[in-house]
């Protein structure tokens, strides 16, 4: 397997260790569609600030761009996933 590949499993698996990690603070009693009032709305819009900030991240060079573009990179995983399967468990 060669370095980008190793590299795309990695961003993969970051996210979902991420995810993991966060659900313990953001779902107890309630649903994880509770988060979502207004469904595929909401995801979009958190999709969408995702992408408005990598666009003003990379506009900006500054010495922690890197950082900043991996992590918001993570977070619009996430958010794809979240889409995802948001929208199969609705079928």
């Amino acid at each position: 397997m060669d370095k980008f590949w190793k590299l795309y499993f990695e961003a993969i698996e970051k996210a979902q260790c991420l995810t993991e990690e966060k659900s313990k603070d953001y779902v107890g009693d309630e649903s994880i569609y509770d988060y979502w009032i207004n469904g595929v709305q909401d995801l979009l819009y958190e999709i969408n600030k995702k992408v408005l900030r990598l666009r003003r991240q990379q506009k900006n060079k500054k010495s922690n761009l890197t950082d900043g573009i991996e992590d918001s990179a993570i977070d619009l995983i996430n958010y794809s996933a979240f889409l995802y399967a948001f929208l199969k468990s609705k079928e």
